[in-house]
């Protein structure tokens, strides 16, 4: 029978007591450090351009998520060649709880990688200390740059645009007053003409027989002595000379002159449909060959016209309101001319800026983005580094 000895008994189940209470001991210190000690993560961009904000944001948390409270935490932040960008300045608390925040601006600040180191202290001794890194990035500037000077060319554009069409609306819209003005003026002169006329051959008829009439009767006073064969030869003299007059001279001139006012109205009625039609179509009408056919035509009415004037009629109104006319005309033509050719001067200059400048910028902007896709790479398998020798000390995590 196996006799077991009490004293050997006694001291094993004190010496396994006391390894329980140690082991109970230290997993108990070894728990309540790990439940006490805070988990700090970033919450802030890693990329950005100039003119923009460098976030740096934490978040202070427990082991089970809920925020833990410090007394305050301060940033400090290195230029890309390590001098001092930001000297451990105080961050604030976010409106949401466990976060801690603060801003600082990127305007003319060196291209390059930022480093940050944030800490965090309570009853002044220190509770955390983090770092990460962001990346002011050129590639980015680049392409806002290449946007504003994007949007600077398509406002310009626009400023032209609309430049040209006001100055072609008040030249339209001056050239048609003008032209109406002078129709007007011409419809009176004309109708003040061929009542002036009308009523002058009227006159000159009249006087004419008057004075054949009286020099019948002073002759027939004269010869009635004579003798009757010289009285009736006069007669016979005075009734062919009343039909010559009447029918040759009277009703003839009265017939040209009827057939040249009404070839003259007519040309005029040309002149003045082919300008309205100019001062309606010049500057927005497709077809050019019709725009120079009109002032073609207007040209060749006009010379028509204006040949009935002579050294002695050229200061009269009639002439003097044709030579405006033609004048007039003369400037339509070269406004039309200087408009067409401004026109082909800004679509040309348009599409070599749009076939060039932008089509370079546009080359240069791909490739761009071709570098930032391996800096991008480059950024990844540094973060990982990062964290693979944080997790050793504080649990982290970038979430941008």
């Amino acid at each position: 029978m196996l006799k077991f000895n009490k004293k050997v008994i006694t001291g094993t189940i004190i010496a396994v007591a006391i390894l329980l209470v140690g082991f109970v001991t230290v997993a108990y210190t070894s728990g309540k450090a790990t439940a006490e000690k805070p988990v700090v993560d970033w919450v802030s961009h890693t990329e950005y351009w100039r003119n923009d904000n460098a976030s740096s944001i934490i978040r202070i948390t427990n082991y089970k998520g809920d925020p833990y409270a410090v007394d305050e935490c301060k940033v400090t932040i290195l230029k890309p060649d390590k001098s001092v960008f930001v000297d451990a300045q105080p961050m604030a608390e976010s409106n949401i709880p466990g976060n801690w925040y603060r801003t600082d601006s990127l305007i003319d600040a060196p291209l390059g990688t930022y480093e940050q180191e944030v800490t965090c202290t309570k009853n002044n001794q220190l509770v955390t200390k983090t770092s990460q890194s962001f990346h002011l990035n050129a590639a980015l500037e680049q392409i806002n740059t290449l946007t504003g000077m994007v949007d600077t060319l398509t406002t310009n554009l626009s400023d032209v645009n609309v430049q040209i069409t006001g100055q072609i609306a008040e030249t339209g819209q001056t050239i048609q007053t003008n032209i109406s003005g002078m129709n007007t003026n011409l419809t009176t002169i004309l109708n003040d003409l061929n009542t002036q006329m009308i009523n002058q051959f009227s006159e000159t008829n009249s006087s004419l027989i008057t004075q054949l009439s009286n020099v019948n009767i002073s002759l027939t006073g004269l010869i009635e002595t004579t003798g009757q064969e010289i009285n009736t030869n006069l007669s016979d003299v005075n009734t062919s000379l009343s039909n010559l007059i009447e029918t040759e001279v009277v009703n003839g001139l009265s017939t040209q002159m009827d057939e040249m006012l009404a070839d003259l109205t007519n040309q005029l009625n040309n002149v003045r449909s082919d300008t309205n039609w100019l001062v309606l179509n010049a500057m927005n009408q497709d077809n050019a060959d019709e725009i120079n056919a009109r002032f073609t035509n207007v040209d060749q009415n006009l010379n028509a016209i204006l040949n009935m004037c002579s050294t002695d009629t050229n200061s009269n109104e009639l002439c003097t309101e044709l030579y405006n006319i033609e004048s007039v005309m003369r400037t339509l033509n070269d406004e039309q001319n200087g408009y067409i050719e401004t026109i082909n001067n800004t679509t040309t200059n348009t599409w070599e800026l749009l076939s060039g400048d932008i089509a370079t910028n546009i080359d240069s902007l791909l490739t761009d983005v071709g570098i930032i896709k391996a800096q991008t790479t480059d950024i990844n398998a540094t973060t990982h580094q990062i964290l693979d020798e944080m997790q050793s000390e504080v649990r982290g995590s970038i979430i941008s």
